[in-house]
């Protein structure tokens, strides 16, 4: 992994970590509370607690990988590394059980990626680019979908995989339909439940997943599951191979660095 003597730290943002989840503070009128970092959502979540008094806003459609749900909708203001959103629409959700970082805000991809945006997984924080002078990033195929989310180019066994780069998912999910195709081993591991954006559980087999790279850059093994993407994959008329998750993106230790306006992402140790 490559040091940075030189960066400046004062310029980075930590990021807190809770039960698989990424936390960043963000101002809220007056208060700073912790936000949930989902750059695989294309609209912002706010818990019914904290959505008390705001101005409501139409029903919505959610889709998530196993079900989809109408939610209520409400307007909201707010800052996030420097740049303010004013009247954001944003899906409201149940609050969830007490827990130390339970703020009650869901950043979705349009607001994370609204201006270029370093996610160091090595030194687990985020970042205006500006803080990384001399890095020698390496620009990758990507693609950012009209929604906001964006697609990255992985390299599997067998060619090209692209991966939905989703801070949201704790756990990689590789796509039933190219499982076979990409030529990844995968080794039966474990049982888990987990749920989609729709709030649905099902339980899963994890698998131990290798052979992963990005531009040359091998990826250690990690926790996977496999699931039928194909909904999402018709919904935006793009091809997955899988979701990339935040439990492979913080045992990589890579640098991501993406700018949304020139339509370009970069990687470095």
């Amino acid at each position: 992994m490559m040091d940075i003597p030189y960066l400046d730290q004062s310029q980075l943002t930590y990021l807190t970590l809770f039960a698989l989840r990424m936390y960043a503070p963000v101002e809220m009128g007056e208060r700073t509370i912790w936000a949930f970092l989902d750059s695989g959502a294309n609209r912002l979540s706010i818990h019914e607690d904290l959505a008390e008094g705001l101005p409501r806003a139409d029903m919505a459609t959610v889709r998530g990988a196993f079900a989809e749900r109408s939610l209520e909708q409400v307007r909201i203001d707010f800052s996030f590394m420097g740049q303010d959103f004013q009247q954001r629409q944003a899906h409201v959700i149940a609050s969830p059980e007490a827990s130390p970082l339970a703020d009650g805000l869901v950043l979705d991809a349009p607001t994370i990626f609204a201006q270029p945006m370093v996610f160091d997984f090595h030194l687990m924080a985020i970042a205006h680019p500006e803080a990384y002078q001399g890095v020698p990033w390496t620009l990758i195929p990507a693609v950012f979908h009209e929604v906001g989310i964006c697609f990255v180019q992985m390299e599997a066994p067998a060619g090209a995989a692209w991966a939905l780069f989703d801070t949201g998912a704790g756990i990689t999910v590789i796509h039933a339909a190219h499982a076979e195709e990409m030529g990844l081993t995968l080794r039966p591991n474990y049982r888990i439940q987990v749920s989609d954006a729709t709030g649905t559980k099902v339980d899963q087999e994890v698998v131990s997943c290798q052979g992963l790279a990005v531009q040359g850059m091998v990826l250690p093994a990690f926790d996977a599951f496999v699931a039928d993407l194909t909904p999402i994959e018709e919904a935006l008329h793009q091809r997955i191979d899988m979701v990339l998750g935040a439990t492979t993106m913080l045992k990589s230790g890579l640098r991501w660095r993406f700018d949304r306006e020139a339509g370009q992402v970069w990687v470095a140790r």
